[in-house]
This record gives structure tokens, sequence and C-alpha cells, in this order.
């Protein structure tokens, strides 16, 4: 069969012969004809990349895919409902998994308005393809059938006491309608007629403006241990203004209340975070100062001010570092600790590092501080001709990292060491080498780097990591040779198979050895099911992408449950020794409170504290029974249970400090300054394993005792691997030493004094703390694997530490997959693996671990990219991960659609459709409140047309339209000129009509600041003031103040001597001058021209018909997390 018309054909080519009948695999590139081979008339020899690793897809008429084949995913098919909405998919483990039973499909069931009620698994149903989808009856009748398995489920409008009977739920949910009540989880099948019961499920109510106040989170396995006391609620209080969470109530009126609170300054942001247990009693966590020009500059943390953290920038914005290179308190930023300084009481700096990009890439301003100029690095001389060049530390100009610096005080004795790094094209991290110098060096160059933890790394074109080589250390007379690894790959795809190490397995416990062929099992759908070397003897996964559970051999095993959203609820470990750990989370998904269950007891062993981020741990360690909250007359306050995070620019968790600070002595009455209790001290390699010899915790051993004279050193007995109890003294001779000092004290009296004629000495269990313990040669091992982290939950990048897998720190979890430290790989296939076709979906961070961090496991962010800053914060933790920013045209009742193939429309499919540009939107849980801030002019403007009747804005009517989403618009223009987004500006000139259009040439020219309106579920519910600066400069701007940079080419012919630029408003302002075709005409500033509205940047191209110009206009969707 053969096109009758084969004008203007540029390919024609045959179907595939395969089951679906219409998957095209041929390639067609510009510069292609009808290709030889596949149509008759060849005219142009084909051209064909050398892809090994093909994807491909089949459609059907509407465009949407019906069928997908990945390398390593292998196929899917996909089946539509007669509107054209996704109903039933099949992947390659429900085709062809052995495991499960066979013809288990993904089905989604929507409501009468089309939102999704219900996700799940079934199985036990007829093959899909004996029925026609778009056939609504047949549709009906087959999702009637057979068990469905792992099911989401959604409530809206409306209590069900069917589904919910407790009345300490329904009795206070408000304001549901449009608004999701509750959603909820069950993991076992059941037929469909089966009356629904759930695991997990969390519970909403609203104020009247739609913010979540009370939110229940229901964990089913908790029932049987507390009872009717399970049930977890979480209540907030807004500022009803600006919409920001003033309090957050964990658990109001129980024994496990725990309180927050946040204040704000007039820009929005949090200056202080504040928790209790009572409310009449608050402990301040942090204060936050920013710069007059926007970024933070300081942190004060903990009700003692246990530690200042300053921070600096670079001219470009991008961090230079925290605190100093040195610890030492003349020399860094804030000076926190030095006598006579505003901040001489707070505890001297207990971390510092920096950040180089190239030489003289920062300089103070109105400061003589030396903090990242005292210890200077010379980057290597370009390589002479025909030598090598150098492999690290080169000079770089586009916001890579090429050295750092890093100093904590239980390494190399406080003094600062070095590392510089070297990169592919791609910013693949290629080398790594590690500096020492002394402490009175003022710089460094690659002169002074050492084979210690020294690494190479190879990558194949995919991003797959073909060669691995990373030293160890020679200190305490160690091997230096550590991993020399090689990494072997099934054929086609980007599956590991097994890794070889070339270096005894001796040198190292903690380390990856040499393991046996096809060491590492997948499912069909690429997921890891096996690490034979690991002991990890299976790993099973639920329909979402989960790991539901993991087995080591009969006698060990870790079982997960999960939330209607996927987060994590529950982890239970299988052993000699059996608990259970339970996720109490808030409206975000962030961890709140952590609770244990072993050995009958439930054990509240965590409340996790935030203010913009997340700011440590609080560990209450007590028992929770069913008990209400006990009033007293007193109220206590306990120090020392809290543990603060200190990190880096990833997120990397490198120390953990108490909540008390050391007093140290000038004399017997004067203290000179105070420190930080030190808890913890961690530094990674690249990949996010703990480096050998740099990381302690303080733990259970003992603790000497004396510092001098002929007395015996004393020791003591830790108590719960933290604080001796008290400190024995064997022998004293006459009166010499006068006293013992503890060493790594952490409370405020630093020494005690051994009287005359006792030789027995009891110190204040929260007066000392016991030596560090260092990780000598890893005696691992899983569930007693030592915690290097002090104990602390988080690590590499901020994520969660899963040593209960394969070891302290190999194993650490983000949101969406588990990622193997040591092996530089995640578990699983990345969900958004479809945007980056040139990257191997288990790599992770595309290899950029040095200036990117993991999006919960879905894609990398780099650090230094304005367009990845957040830009509004939704809620206090500033951890909202779910902003879309639109650049478009608007008006206060539409905005332009062009760039989708539609023009000016008001319609909300049009919405929708620019949304679905946004991998947010797409990867976001139906229940997400997804933030989307329209860069569009007054599309958050109402008014009162002529007669007085009520127009809502159009962000008004799309916020009713989609109650998941937050509308965040400008009631004015919202203008750009060359510095960026300068925000909603105000007119002039009043002579305007009702909508707001200007009826004259005076508009936008005026420094009236306009607003920002923020709208949900059809309602208007706040307003902002300051500007929300573009996260990244679009590639047009609505500018009035420079048109200068636009450039418009007459492509038609011109009959008269003036044009008529014409909007789409169809405002117009002419142009004297005699134009011809091919001229370029430059548009200067017209300060009363009306035609702003269709401004565009440089290089925008016109074209004239008669005599009138018009202009393309484009939309960008852009993700607060693409790059």
């Amino acid at each position: 069969m053969q096109p009758q018309n084969q004008s203007s054909l540029v390919l024609y080519a045959p179907l595939d012969e395969v089951k679906t009948g219409n998957t095209v695999s041929e390639t067609a590139w510009g510069n292609n004809g009808v290709l030889n081979g596949i149509s008759w008339q060849p005219y142009v020899v084909p051209v064909y990349a050398a892809h090994d690793y093909p994807t491909t897809y089949a459609y059907n008429t509407l465009n949407q895919v019906i069928q997908q084949y990945t390398p390593d995913a292998d196929t899917s098919h996909f089946w539509y409902d007669r509107i054209g909405r996704l109903a039933v998919s099949q992947n390659a483990e429900q085709y062809k998994g052995s495991s499960l039973p066979a013809h288990r499909y993904s089905y989604t069931l929507y409501d009468a308005i089309g939102r999704t009620v219900e996700v799940g698994e079934k199985s036990g149903a007829a093959a899909i393809t004996s029925i026609d989808p778009k056939n609504d009856a047949a549709l009906q009748g087959w999702l009637s059938t057979g068990q469905n398995a792992q099911v989401t489920r959604t409530l809206y409008d409306g209590v069900n006491t069917a589904l919910v009977s407790d009345t300490a739920i329904t009795y206070h949910q408000n304001n549901l309608r449009k608004r999701v009540v509750s959603s909820f989880y069950r993991d076992a099948a059941a037929t469909p007629a089966t009356t629904f019961t759930y695991d997990n499920a969390t519970h909403y109510s609203y104020d009247i403006n739609g913010n979540v106040d009370h939110l229940w989170q229901d964990i089913g396995a908790l029932k049987p241990i507390q009872g009717a006391k399970a049930l977890k609620q979480i209540t907030y209080d807004y500022d009803l203004v600006s919409g920001k969470v003033n309090q957050v109530n964990y658990q109001p009126g129980k024994a496990d209340q725990f309180l927050y609170r946040y204040d704000y300054d007039a820009d929005n942001r949090v200056t202080d975070a504040y928790t209790s247990r009572d409310g009449l009693l608050w402990q301040q966590d942090v204060h936050y100062r920013y710069y007059l020009h926007g970024p933070l500059a300081r942190e004060e943390i903990g009700e003692h001010k246990v530690q200042g953290i300053d921070y600096a920038y670079t001219l470009q914005g991008w961090l230079k570092g925290m605190n100093s290179t040195h610890l030492e308190a003349g020399n860094e930023i804030g000076k926190d600790g030095l006598p006579g300084t505003p901040y001489s009481t707070v505890g001297r700096d207990a971390i510092g590092f920096s950040l180089g990009y190239y030489q003289g890439d920062y300089q103070p301003i109105g400061s003589s501080t030396t903090a990242f100029n005292r210890l200077s690095y010379t980057p290597p001389a370009p390589a002479s001709s025909g030598a090598a060049p150098d492999t690290s530390g080169t000079g770089l100009y586009n916001g890579n990292i090429s050295y750092t610096t890093l100093a904590l005080p239980g390494f190399n004795q406080g003094i600062p060491v070095g590392y510089s790094y070297g990169y592919d094209r791609l910013n693949r991290l290629r080398y790594m080498r590690y500096h020492l110098f002394d402490s009175s060096a003022t710089g460094w160059s690659n002169s002074n780097a050492v084979n210690d933890y020294k690494e190479i790394v190879r990558y194949d074109a995919n991003g797959n990591i073909l060669n691995y080589q990373r030293n160890g250390t020679t200190q305490n007379s160690r091997a230096l040779a550590m991993d020399q690894l090689s990494y072997f790959y099934q054929p086609g795809n980007n599956r590991l198979t097994y890794i070889g190490d070339a270096v005894n397995k001796d040198n190292y416990k903690e380390d990856l050895d040499n393991q046996p062929l096809n060491n590492y099992q997948y499912d069909q759908i690429g997921n890891l099911t096996q690490d034979l070397s690991g002991g990890v003897t299976a790993i099973q996964w639920t329909v979402y992408g989960k790991i539901r559970s993991v087995s080591r051999g009969t006698a060990y095993g870790i079982s997960y449950g999960y939330d209607p959203g996927g987060n994590r609820v529950s982890k239970t470990i299988t052993s000699s020794t059996p608990s259970t750990t339970f996720y109490i989370r808030d409206a975000q998904g962030n961890v709140l409170a952590l609770y244990e269950y072993k050995a009958g007891v439930l054990t509240w062993k965590e409340q996790h504290l935030y203010g913009s981020k997340r700011l440590g741990i609080w560990q209450p360690n007590r028992p929770v029974g069913d008990s209400l909250l006990t009033q007293s007359r007193q109220d206590t306050v306990f120090t020392g249970d809290k543990q603060y995070e200190l990190s880096n620019h990833l997120g990397n968790v490198l120390a953990t400090v108490s909540d008390k600070k050391i007093a140290l002595p000038l004399n017997d009455s004067t203290t000179a300054y105070y420190t930080a209790a030190m808890l913890s001290q961690t530094d990674y390699y690249p990949f996010g394993m703990i480096m050998p010899g740099r990381g302690s915790q303080y733990d259970a051993g003992t603790s000497s005792g004396e510092t001098g004279g002929t007395g015996s050193s004393g020791t003591g007995d830790c108590a719960d691997g933290s604080l001796p109890d008290n400190l024995q003294v064997n022998q004293r001779g006459a009166d010499d030493p006068a006293a013992y000092k503890a060493r790594n004290s952490v409370g405020f009296t630093e020494r005690f004094v051994a009287d005359g004629s006792s030789f027995v000495v009891t110190i204040d269990p929260d007066a000392s703390e016991c030596v560090p313990v260092v990780p000598g040669e890893g005696s691992g091992g899983v569930g007693g694997a030592p915690e290097y982290h002090g104990g602390y939950r988080y690590g590499f990048n901020g994520q969660e530490n899963n040593s209960e897998i394969e070891g302290d720190g190999s194993i650490v979890s983000f949101e969406y997959r588990f990622h193997d430290a040591r092996v530089g790989r995640f578990f699983s296939v990345d969900l958004l693996s479809a945007n980056f076709p040139f990257n191997s979906p288990y790599a992770f961070a595309q290899d950029r671990v040095i200036d990117g961090v993991e999006l919960e496991g879905a894609e990398v962010v780099l650090v230094n990219e304005k367009q990845n800053k957040q830009i509004y914060n939704a809620g206090v933790h500033n951890t909202d991960k779910t902003a879309i920013h639109i650049y478009a045209h608007g008006t206060p009742s539409n905005m332009g659609f062009q760039s989708i193939g539609r023009d000016w429309s008001s319609d909300p499919a049009d919405f929708l459709a620019a949304l679905q540009l946004s991998d947010v939107y797409k990867i976001a849980n139906k229940t997400d409140k997804i933030v989307v801030i329209l860069h569009s002019c007054r599309t958050g403007r109402s008014y009162y047309d002529e007669k007085g009747n009520y127009i809502p804005s159009y962000a008004e009517q799309m916020s009713k339209v989609f109650p998941n989403l937050t509308l965040i618009a400008p009631d004015e223009r919202d203008v750009f000129n060359d510095n960026g987004e300068m925000g909603p500006r105000g007119l002039v000139s009043n002579d305007v009509n009702k909508r707001g259009d200007p009826l004259d040439g005076n508009h936008e020219t005026g420094d009236k600041r306009g607003h920002w309106n923020v709208f949900e579920n059809g309602k208007w519910i706040g307003q902002y003031s300051s500007a929300y600066n573009a996260s990244s400069r679009p590639s047009w701007w609505d500018n009035t103040f420079n048109y200068s940079a636009v450039n418009i080419q007459i492509l038609g012919t011109v009959k008269t001597n003036s044009v008529n630029i014409r909007s789409s408003t169809g405002f117009g302002n002419n142009i004297i001058g005699k134009l011809q075709k091919g001229d370029l005409v430059n548009l200067t500033g017209n300060t009363s021209g009306k035609w702003s509205e269709v401004i565009s940047s440089s290089g925008t191209s016109g074209w004239v018909s008669t005599d009138k110009i018009e202009l393309k206009i484009k939309i960008i969707v852009h993700d607060e997390k693409k790059k």
C-alpha cells in the first residue's frame, strides 16, 4: 500500500510486524527524504544514529502512547476509555512475572467529574484484549471482575461513615466540598464487590480558606498496640493574610504532644522556629538572619546558641562557604565565641567548609574578614604542548565546583583538608584528590595532594560506571588500596550484573569486594531483586515502584508499609529481636515523629525539628501509653536530648551537635568561651560512602579522666551509649592532681575537683561524654552495624540511612528510590527516565555528585542554578517541591497559549495542556497540593463590569476547576527587564476601563507595586506584596523600559510609510519610516506605546501583511525541580 499523494513526502514506512501492528522504529532526520529500502523512491542515503539502546513507542490516533518499549523496563501497554482517559495498563512484570498471578493490570477509576477515585492492581480477570475498553459497559464489566490489590482510594466532597466511622475524625472534618476528604491504602487482594477496608489512611479537614487545619494519620498496624489512641492528629494555625503556618500542633492534648511555632519577617521568610511540649515554655531551635538582597546570611542554632552558622556567596550568587576554612573564632565571618564580639557567648564553630570555582571567585565587600581568603588555592597551570593535563582543580566558570575545603574538630586535629575535582565534558566526576597541609598554611595546590581517599571514575556513553578506583587511608597503618572495581552489564541495557575487584578483600571490611557472576538479579521492569554478595536473597516491590520487603536468608528480613501517597509509614525488622518503626508525617510528607515497637513496648523515639529545613531531632526515648497529657503547675526543661545537624551544600550531614554547649574556663571564676558538644562527625566519598577514618560517633566505651600529675587514670561507664554515669579514680597520690578533666564533656561544667580524701568522684551524668569510637576495620554486619553518624538517622544528601540492609551508610533511601552508596547506583529505574534519554536510568545524579543532589531519587538538582532555587514557600518547612512556573501573556480573563497550538483562551482544557508539560504535574500524587505561579499580566485581577457584575480573575476561575492547585497570579502587569523579573507594577494613570486596561499611554512606567494574589478552590486566600523573582530568565518579557533588544524583520510588502504594530488585544502604535521587505527595524523606547503586551526577546521574528506586523508569542512551563 502506497500513499496516493507523493508531494512533500518526508517519510513513508510500513508498520512493523508486531502484534499491535503500528510501531514505527525507524528514525527520520531533517536531511532525510524517503528512506532507502522502505519506499519506492529513495533520493537521500539514510543516516541513522548509532543508538544501541532504542526506546520505541506506538500511538493511537489521538497521539496517546499505547505501547512503550525501553531497554531496562521492557514493554508496557496502555488502554484508554471512551473519552481518552487512561483506564488500564500492563508492564512487563505484570505480563511476564512468574511469582504472582497472571493477567495482572494496573487500573484507574474516575468519578462523574473526572477525578481519580481509585488506582490499584487487578488480577484474576480476563485479558483486557478480550474487550473494547472504549465501550463503557464492557470496561465497567471487566473492572468488576477479578481481585484488586495495592489499592489507593480517594474520597472527595464529604465524609463516608461506611469507610470512616471514627467520630474523632468525622466530627471535626469541615469545608470538604471539592476537596480531598480522605485517602486510603489497602495492600491485600479482594474482589471489587467486597466491602472496602484499609490498612493506612490520611484524613483532612479544612478552614474556610481551604487550608488544611486538621490532619489525621491513620496507621492500621498501630491500632492493635494503642487502640483508639493510635490515631495521630496534627493541627495547623495560619496567618489569614499571608497563608503562612504560624503553629503546628502534633498530638494536641495527648501524652506525646509536641508543638511547633514560627515567626516571619515582612517578606514572609522564616526568622524564628520554636518548639514546646506544653505550649507554655518554648525553646528556640533556630534564628535566621538574611542579607539585604535576600540570601540567608546566618543561622543561630538552639535555645542556648550552641552554633552560629554564617554563609557567604560569590558575585554570581553561588555559595562560597560556611563559617570559614579554619575553625578559628577570629577568622570566621561571625566570630562566634570570640570575647568582646556580639556573638561571644555563641558556641565556637564545629564545622567550616568552602567551595572553590576558579581563582579569585570571592572577595568580601566592606569587611576585612579572611574567612575564605586565608587559605587560597592555586589551580594547575595549563599543560604544555604534548603534556598530559592535570587531572583535578582546573578553574571552572559554569557553577561547577573545582575544589573544596572541610574542617571538623575530630579529624586531622581540626586542621582543614582539601579536595580537588576533575570532570569530563558532561561535568561528570572523573577524579577526586585529597590534600593535606599544616595549620599555618596560607595556600595550597595540587602539590599538597596525597593518595589517601583518591578516586578515579570512568563511564560509558550512557553514564554507567565502568571502572571505579577508590583509595582508603594509610592512617593507623592501614592499606591504601580499597577498591579497584570493574562493572559488568547485561548486553543491550543498563542493568549491572556483577562487579569485579582487584584489591585484597581483607584490606577493608566496609567496601565492595569481588562478586560472583550474575550477582545482581532484576525483575522484568528493571527492579533489583537480589544482591548475593551483600547477602540480599530477595527484594519484593510494590506496583508503585516501592520496596515491599528485603530478605537476607530466612532468619532476617525487613518489610515496609506505605501510606496512600507512597510515603513510608512503617519498617518492620524480622530477626531474633524483631521491631517495628512507625513514621508519622505532616501534610507535606515530612517526618514529624518516630515510634519503635519492640518487646511489647511502644517507645516515642524521635521528634523531628524544622525551620526552613530540617534542623535535627529531639530524642524523647520514652514509652507511650494511651494516656492524656498531664497538666502540672511545674514545667521542666531537659537539655541534651536534641541533636542538631550541620550539613554542607549537598545536604550531607557532616556533624551533629547537642543542644548543650561546653563552657571552657579562663580561670576558676570566668568562662573564656563556649564550644559545641559534638555527637558525630562524618565525611563521605562523592557517591555517598562513608570514608574510613573520617566517620565517628561518641558512643559506648570508657572515658579517661586524669589529665596530669601522678595519679592513675580514671574510667567511667557509659549509659545508653552516650554519657558516663560516674568516674572512679583508682589511685591518687597526695593531692596530685588537683583536678580531673572529663574528655568531650558536653555540660556547662568542664571539670570536676577531686577532694582531698575521696578516691571516687561522681560526675553529673549530663556533665561528660564518652570518647569517640572511630571505625577501624568496619566490624559492620547487618542489624548490628555501628552507626558512625552518632546514631543519627540521616546522612548523605540529607536522606535516611538504611543500615539494616547492608551495613552502616551503605544504602540510602530517597523518596522514590534506594541508592547503594558503595556502587554509586540506584536499585531501580528512574521514573522520569523518558525525560533523560541520554542518561542511564540507574545513574545517581547524572554522575554530577559534587554540584548536584538527587531530588528524592527522581532527577538531579544543581545547587548553583538559579532556576532551582525555591521561589514559593508553601509551608513552613520549605520542602515543597511541587511548584510550577508558567510564563505567558495574560489578561484578567485569559492567557496566551500559542506555543501549544492554541490562541488566547480561558478554556480549562488549554490550561491543563500547559500543566501537562510539567514533570511536577505528571508525577504528583492525586492528593498533592501543587503550587502554580502565573507570571502572566493581571491574571490575578478580579473586577466589576459595566453592569456591576463581579468577574472573577482567570486564576480564580482555574483554581475552582482544579481544586488540587494553589494558584498565585499578579493583579497588575508582571514586568520584566534586562535584570530579570521586577514583579507586578501598577499604573501611573487611573484612566482605565473596568477591567483595568489602560486607556492612555502612561501605563507600566510607575513604581507603584502590584500584588500577587493567592487562590485555592475558587477563592482568594491571601496576597503578597513582595516580588517573586523569576527562577530563570524567560525567552521573552513584557517590558516598556527597554525596547531596544527587540528586532523585527519585515517579510512582506509594505505599501505605506508607516507600519502599525498590532497586539492581539487590539492596541496599536505607529512607527514612522519607510520599511522595505527584508529590513531589520530596531524598536526603540517609546513610553507612549500601547503594544508592550507582545514585545518579545532579541531575535523574535515577525511578518507583515499589508500594513500590520504580528509577533509570535511563546509560553514556557518551568518546574522548580527541572534544571
